[in-house]
């Protein structure tokens, strides 16, 4: 996303626009702004937004208090989901840069069984139910999140040609996912590896329920995750 700052923008500049998202190539999203002029013409603020391309007024959307723009706002027509803007620390922009995590969903796991053999988890705030074969899975991948500190691969040996377990979980996920994209989330690093590809601290758990669930084997792998449940935690103190 690009952000261009104009003294004033006349209706009929559509060249001048056009122009701009040539020069910026490497920005799928452009932004203008202006100190207070805005385009009028509905038939070329439509045209523009067909280009990706938003314009506005720093008088009409900047918040006088905060100095904030509401950038969100202003490209959530170019952005499918707008979950999808999601918030990191400097710390978690390292790791993602560091650690090569490909998505930005947010998933909680709160160790509840509807019925048997079936697993809530919350993801993205969906809730969706996993049996207890994708569950299981799901909780060895995150083991390797949280644990395995160069970025959460784990070898997973499955014979070749069957790659049911794999596909199992990634079916149900995927219409909860900002993306979309399974192959993404459930990531594939060649060589029998596989990961949750966001970062650690989107993926919360509650580790008591997880320690009571009655399949022996989810007890087994809730004892190896960590105790501090990071997201949780920020949400107490108000961040």
């Amino acid at each position: 996303m690009g952000f261009v700052f104009a003294p004033k923008i006349k209706d009929g500049k559509l060249v001048e626009f056009t122009g701009l998202k040539e020069l910026c190539k490497d920005d799928k999203v452009l932004v203008v702004f202006t100190p207070f002029t805005k385009i009028e013409n509905i038939e070329l603020n439509y045209t523009l937004s067909k280009c990706m391309i938003a314009t506005t007024s720093l008088a009409f959307v900047l918040n006088a208090k905060t100095y904030k723009l509401p950038v969100d706002s202003l490209i959530k027509e170019f952005i499918k989901d707008a979950g999808q803007v999601t918030e990191i620390t400097d710390k978690q922009k390292k790791d993602y840069e560091t650690h090569g995590y490909k998505c930005y969903d947010k998933v909680h796991i709160p160790g509840t069984f509807p019925r048997s053999k079936s697993n809530d988890v919350i993801m993205n705030d969906h809730a969706i139910t996993l049996p207890d074969e994708a569950f299981l899975l799901f909780l060895e991948l995150l083991v390797g999140l949280k644990k395995n500190k160069k970025g959460g691969w784990i070898t997973k040996y499955i014979e070749a040609g069957k790659y049911q377990p794999i596909s199992r979980l990634r079916t149900p996920i995927k219409g909860s996912l900002l993306k979309k994209n399974a192959k993404d989330f459930i990531e594939s690093g060649g060589s029998k590896q596989y990961r949750i590809s966001t970062h650690p601290d989107f993926v919360t758990y509650d580790k008591k329920a997880l320690l009571k669930h009655p399949d022996s084997t989810v007890q087994n792998l809730a004892k190896k995750l960590p105790k501090k449940n990071i997201q949780k935690e920020k949400l107490e103190v108000g961040l």
